[in-house]
């Protein structure tokens, strides 16, 4: 099977930020649900009867796609103390 995936390259720049930055990658399909956003099931004795139920996807929402966050904070690489 196939699988999305990115790659980000970090260097630090002059302007880079003191308090940090965000990098937002879109377009995941929810592996939770695989991009539908719901489950549905029947209800009855082994889905006997006709009624189905929807219930939504905890992990994306609804929505059936995912975002990734990256969050890049630059401070000094001090020696650490042993």
């Amino acid at each position: 099977m196939s699988r999305k995936a990115k790659v980000l390259f970090i260097e630090p720049t002059n302007l880079a930020p003191k308090n940090g930055e965000v990098i937002k990658f879109t377009g995941f399909v929810c592996p939770n649900c695989n991009g539908r956003g719901h489950f549905i099931s029947s209800s009855g004795y082994h889905g006997s009867e006709t009624k189905d139920i929807q219930t939504g996807c905890s992990q994306c929402e609804g929505e059936g796609k995912l975002r990734a966050d990256v969050v890049v904070r630059w401070m000094p690489d001090k020696k650490e103390v042993e």
